[in-house]
């Protein structure tokens, strides 16, 4: 996916530089996929099933650029608006076809993180002081990240957008003194898993962000079941204690590598015994 230059000169009134159109390549066969009517279209995302987004100049008006989708079985670009301003952008689609980018608000000053369920642009939101945001990436989950910003993206955060839901600053759900910034969030998988870029010790570096899982604790006659979603690569070591008075936690057993799937473990519960704290630790990075 992407675009290609038309390989000519511009030389009209709608036109500038040089421009080119939305294209995708199927082995070695470019193919051009069309805008929304304007002098420039660029695809930005593609998903399994072939529904394509992008974004493009809108039919004689080069200052106007919006969002778009091309179904999966090709047509015509669907024109996906804005969120009141003139300017809107895709890149990324999910399997399910939810499209994530930016779009600007009534008065043509901020921009916010958009996401488009279907032909309507959803406000994302911002993080707290920040007024601009953006969407990079979003997963078959339904997660969104990106970053939020000061005006002409001054301090940028990295940032988990839900729908529904208001923005999280990744940098919150990291070790406090970690010595590190979290930017740009640039990508997301199914696991919840995000990389970007952010800052650490002045210089910037490529970060990985793995989520804990969480456990799920059910209770049995004389026992307890602890699960939790694992990862192949990850070894995870379960802790408890019975109050919360002191810091000690004893292991449960030994480290119990992952299976991609979920992993349980019972414990047996004693007579009388009328609390149990569990905490799930993990043991080695990838």
């Amino acid at each position: 996916m992407g675009w290609s230059n038309r390989g000519i000169g511009c030389g009209g009134s709608t036109c500038i530089g040089n421009p080119g159109y939305a294209v995708r390549w199927i082995g070695s066969t470019i193919e051009a996929i069309g805008g929304l009517g304007g002098y420039y279209s660029d695809a930005t995302g593609i998903n399994d099933a072939g529904e394509v987004c992008g974004y493009g100049a809108v039919t004689n008006n080069t200052a106007i650029t919006h969002a778009f989708r091309i179904p999966a079985g090709g047509g015509a670009a669907i024109d996906l608006g804005t969120l009141g301003g003139f300017y809107s952008d895709a890149g990324a689609v999910n399997n399910s076809g939810h499209i994530v980018g930016t779009a600007q608000l009534n008065g043509n000053t901020n921009s916010h993180a958009a996401l488009w369920i279907s032909t309507t642009a959803e406000d994302l939101g911002s993080l707290p002081g920040k007024s601009q945001s953006q969407a990079l990436a979003i997963s078959d989950a339904g997660d969104v990240v990106g970053f939020s910003s000061e005006t002409d993206g001054v301090n940028p955060r990295a940032t988990l957008f839900r729908r529904g839901a208001a923005p999280t600053d990744l940098n919150t759900q990291i070790e406090a003194g970690s010595g590190w910034l979290l930017a740009y969030a640039r990508g997301i998988n199914s696991s919840g898993q995000i990389v970007g870029l952010g800052v650490t010790n002045g210089v910037s570096k490529a970060f990985l962000l793995t989520p804990y899982p969480a456990l799920s604790i059910r209770l049995l006659p004389g026992q307890v079941e602890l699960c939790w979603n694992s990862q192949t690569n990850r070894a995870y070591q379960l802790q408890h204690r019975s109050d919360l008075t002191t810091n000690l936690w004893s292991n449960l057993g030994t480290p119990i590598q992952g299976n991609g799937a979920t992993n349980c473990i019972y414990d047996q519960l004693l007579p009388g015994q009328t609390q149990k704290f569990f905490r799930l630790c993990l043991t080695n990075a990838p």
